[in-house]
């Protein structure tokens, strides 16, 4: 983040850190279709397990404005 000139407590905009913290294969092409079909809004309540690092919950809270509850358990990704 300090190469992208982003400061330690800064604001980061999601969809720079979502170059780095988003661990599926399609992208954000996957989640914004995934918001098409399935008409998340923001009355919508998400529950994102194996969320990994958080990329895909916070794209969906940006495009949304929905609630997102992410759980990840594997403990690689809490160290």
């Amino acid at each position: 983040l300090q190469a992208l000139g982003i400061k330690e407590g800064s604001y980061i905009d999601p969809l720079i850190l979502n170059k780095f913290d988003s661990l599926h294969y399609e992208g954000n092409d996957t989640i914004k279709a995934a918001i098409d079909a399935l008409q998340i809004n923001a009355t919508s309540k998400v529950l994102d397990i194996g969320s990994g690092f958080g990329g895909p919950a916070r794209l969906l809270a940006l495009e949304t404005n929905c609630n997102v509850v992410a759980i990840e358990m594997q403990k690689d990704f809490h160290n």
